[in-house]
């Protein structure tokens, strides 16, 4: 699972690179469509707006509401608390391109939930992030406003953390993890995954601007599901994790 989060934020920070660069080269290749431009008050005016750009960065926060019924079934007849279903995600995104036309950008997003009852606790964690591709279009002649329709493929991973009981000391945990009695265990897995999306985009003052981003996010677990160490686990209760997504970003965009 550490090899797929570094393997996410890696292919994420390789994304926002391509991107940086690719903002860099997208105004001379306007410049070179359009050679009036420097004649035009008007448009000198309007900056990047003005030539069909968009490119940015910013933070994110949302909340992604997944699948995980049977899971909560399971852990209820284990005796462990159940979870929320509701996560709350958090991250960040970048995007280059034109307002009207083609971008591309990238995502990363990570949360868990927790819950504990007694001496028993459970907690579930996602990490994914991906490339992603949109197509925009300006609302109604708007000059701070414009919505864009995409799709992101990327990679991700899940870890379940269950414990029963306190840890103890650590020779106690040397002990009953020898003799097959450790009162905790941690599974984990990775994914494909793959989220469908609408993005609304509000300039609110300068390069101030809000992305309002609805999704819904498909996964589709990658080897056998879930692992406890080198092994796999045969029942899987979250196979294939799905989900709306509701997330605002924060942007700075020039």
């Amino acid at each position: 699972m550490r090899r797929c989060k570094s393997l996410t934020l890696s292919l994420s920070l390789v994304a926002v690179l391509l991107i940086f660069v690719f903002s860099l080269l997208m105004p001379g290749r306007i410049r070179a469509e359009t050679p009036d431009v420097e004649a035009d008050p008007d448009m000198i005016e309007q900056g990047l707006a003005g030539l069909n750009i968009r490119a940015g960065s910013g933070l994110t926060a949302g909340f992604l509401r997944m699948n995980i019924s049977d899971l909560n079934d399971m852990l209820d007849d284990a005796g462990f608390p159940d979870l929320d279903r509701n996560i709350f995600i958090y991250g960040f995104g970048a995007v280059a391109g034109r307002v009207e036309g083609d971008r591309l950008g990238t995502v990363y997003r990570r949360g868990s939930v927790d819950s504990s009852s007694a001496d028993k606790s459970s907690s579930l964690s996602i990490n994914y992030g991906g490339l992603v591709y949109e197509r925009g279009r300006k609302i109604e002649d708007r000059e701070d406003a414009d919505i864009a329709l995409g799709v992101m493929g990327g990679i991700g991973s899940m870890e379940l953390f269950i414990r029963a009981g306190e840890a103890g000391e650590f020779s106690d945990i040397l002990t009953d993890t020898y003799e097959g009695e450790q009162n905790t265990a941690t599974l984990d897995k990775n994914f494909l995954a793959l989220r469908p999306g609408i993005n609304l985009h509000y300039s609110v003052r300068g390069p101030l601007a809000l992305d309002l981003s609805a999704g819904y996010l498909l996964t589709h677990d990658l080897g056998r599901g879930w692992q406890l160490g080198d092994s796999s686990v045969d029942t899987d209760p979250v196979s294939n994790l799905r989900g709306p997504e509701l997330t605002l970003q924060l942007s700075y965009t020039f």
